[in-house]
């Protein structure tokens, strides 16, 4: 039998029942080694013990020669049980001066609790439940956050000194320090768990009253549930007191099973609300799919059309009963469908643009070509083509910029055309019209240029813009000292007739 694992006492029983003296000896001096052997150390006196027992065997009456041979082993024992003690004594005290230089952290730190305090992170809640759940709080939870890490490393102090084989005067005098120490802690920890345990079960009881009870608010159920989620997660967070946090999750508990009893109910009556549903669908998918069809096809459809399509399709939709999600699938299929239209139609009106554009550029390089040229076509011809582009002109409705340019070149071939007819030979009447022709023609320049004049001075900024009407202005200037010699020829060439 392994007396070690059996203890001293289970040991002395054993011992009692031998006979012989040499045998108890024998039986001592093995538990005492198995005791040294033990690398724990921690039943270190049931050898003191068994050599108090073995000591006065001697003195009985024993073979001389077994005497000496176990006298020479108990004194081998004694020593080196000596040198162990030396060594766990040494173990001791140096154990013994790092727990106090802890005990010296620990009391520091509990001088300094609010310097500590300050370098906690806050604590947050989400911000569904913040109305419910006040700035109190913070605090108070740091405090309390703080004071369990000191009492943990209190606790792990005092467990530490309760463990260690040392002399019963110093450990006493340890555990009174740490007692002293815990005397300040613990029941700062009580009071501030049962003030925040109050308040928290205060503030559940005023959410499920406001939230929950039948005269509540008409907040919905989902929403409900997502707050009693986030109190259940800052039950968790906060330090209640074990009686209050079981009281919490109850309560919560219950509501939460009210509310999944009434989504039992939502999903039933949205069940019925879709067979429901299905009669109206049909007939409004069918218009759907044509209004679909419709917005792409290939005719020329406007905006203004899709759009009156469209709007009355949605009042439609608006009057039948449907679900939200239903509703807004159906509206979705509708902008879609439009999306189509629009872009169809955008795309269209780019096309036309372009068009346009090039037709523009032609026109205004047809237009410059005669003004170049003018000066070599016969008059007839160079009628003809004024009057043909003229038509064009009026079919493009140009620009204000653009017009002004292109009038400013009819105006120069109409220039040209009086130069062509009064280079004939012109009887007294026709030399009275040719006159009157030019004299408008002069007019209406001044009145370009003045148009031009005020254009350029509301350009403002536009740099762009006051360098065409600059160009326009100079060349109608230019045009107009032409037209008054051409009137001074005319009026010597009526005078000498």
């Amino acid at each position: 039998m392994d007396e070690t694992k059996l203890g001293f006492a289970q040991f002395k029983e054993s011992f009692d029942r031998e006979g012989s003296p040499d045998k108890k000896i024998e039986k001592v001096l093995h538990f005492m080694r198995e005791v040294l052997e033990d690398e724990s150390g921690k039943r270190f006196q049931d050898f003191w013990n068994a050599k108090k027992l073995c000591a006065p065997l001697f003195k009985e009456s024993i073979n001389p020669t077994k005497r000496h041979y176990l006298w020479k082993e108990y004194e081998e024992l004694s020593i080196e049980a000596k040198q162990v003690r030396d060594i766990q004594d040494e173990q001791v005290e140096f154990a013994a001066e790092q727990i106090q230089l802890a005990i010296d952290a620990l009391e520091a730190d509990i001088h300094q609790f609010e310097k500590l305090l300050s370098h906690l992170p806050k604590i947050t809640f989400p911000k569904e439940i913040q109305s419910f759940l006040g700035k109190q709080y913070d605090l108070t939870q740091r405090e309390l956050t703080l004071l369990k890490t000191l009492i943990d490393r209190l606790t792990a102090l005092r467990n530490e000194v309760s463990s260690l084989q040392m002399r019963i005067g110093p450990k006493a005098k340890i555990l009174k320090r740490l007692s002293k120490m815990g005397d300040s802690l613990f029941p700062k920890r009580k009071q501030l768990q049962e003030q925040l345990s109050a308040q928290f079960l205060t503030d559940v009881s005023r959410f499920i009253n406001e939230r929950c009870s039948p005269d509540g608010d008409k907040t919905p159920y989902y929403v409900i549930r997502k707050e009693i989620s986030y109190f259940q997660k800052a039950a968790k967070q906060l330090s209640l007191s074990p009686r209050t946090f079981k009281e919490t999750r109850m309560l919560l508990n219950s509501q939460w099973d009210v509310l999944e009893i009434k989504d039992q109910e939502r999903r039933k009556a949205l069940e019925e609300q879709q067979k429901e549903e299905e009669k109206y669908l049909g007939e409004i998918q069918g218009k759907l799919q044509e209004f679909d069809s419709l917005c792409n096809s290939d005719e020329d459809l406007s905006s203004k059309t899709i759009s009156n399509s469209a709007n009355k399709l949605l009042e439609e939709i608006k009057a039948l009963p449907l679900t939200h999600k239903t509703r807004r699938n159906l509206e979705g299929q509708v902008d879609k469908s439009c999306g189509a239209a629009f872009a169809k139609i955008a795309y269209r009106s780019e096309k036309e643009k372009e068009q346009i554009q090039k037709q523009v550029t032609a026109f205004n390089d047809a237009l410059l070509s005669l003004v170049e040229k003018a000066p070599s076509l016969p008059h007839e011809e160079l009628a003809q083509e004024r009057s043909r582009l003229w038509e064009s002109f009026d079919t493009f409705g140009l620009q204000s910029g653009e017009a002004h340019e292109a009038l400013r070149k009819f105006t120069e071939i109409e220039g040209h055309l009086l130069d062509k007819q009064e280079g004939k030979r012109l009887s007294q009447d026709a030399y009275e019209v040719a006159f009157e022709a030019r004299f408008s023609l002069t007019e209406k320049i001044k009145k370009e240029m003045e148009d031009y004049r005020k254009e350029m001075g509301g350009s403002g900024l536009d740099f762009q813009r006051a360098m065409v009407y600059r160009e326009l202005y100079d060349s109608a200037k230019n045009q107009l000292d032409k037209e008054l010699e051409a009137l001074e020829l005319l009026e010597e060439k009526f005078d000498s007739q």
